[in-house]
């Protein structure tokens, strides 16, 4: 854009000494737009292409977010069962040792067993 912009002032400056007839400066002058509209153009090509890719990724992401994923969900389900069960055995070897029932953190604490 600078560039274009000194382009332009020396553009004028040959116009204003004669160097060169208003056609001719009308045309370079032309030109010299048509590049910065070209680039600008370009620019908001790329601009598209990457948001029209972002936004299909979003696409894609956004039911996982909001529905979940199907193996996620069989993975957290097999993962609870698995946390069940090694509760269950925790608490079978701990009676099996002690004879008693193991007593969850908030019945010590009304027992008093915890300040």
């Amino acid at each position: 854009m600078k560039k274009n912009q000194s382009r332009l002032k020396q553009l004028d400056e040959l116009y204003e000494t004669g160097a060169i007839n208003e056609e001719e400066y009308e045309t370079l002058k032309s030109e010299l737009d048509s590049d910065k509209k070209k680039k600008w153009k370009s620019k908001g090509f790329i601009l598209d292409m990457v948001q029209n890719m972002t936004q299909s990724r979003i696409d894609k992401v956004t039911p996982l977010i909001i529905e979940g994923s199907p193996e996620l969900k069989r993975a957290a389900a097999e993962a609870d069962k698995a946390r069940q069960e090694f509760k269950k055995a925790a608490e079978r070897d701990y009676k099996a040792r002690t004879g008693k029932k193991r007593k969850s953190t908030a019945e010590k604490r009304k027992e008093g067993k915890f300040f």
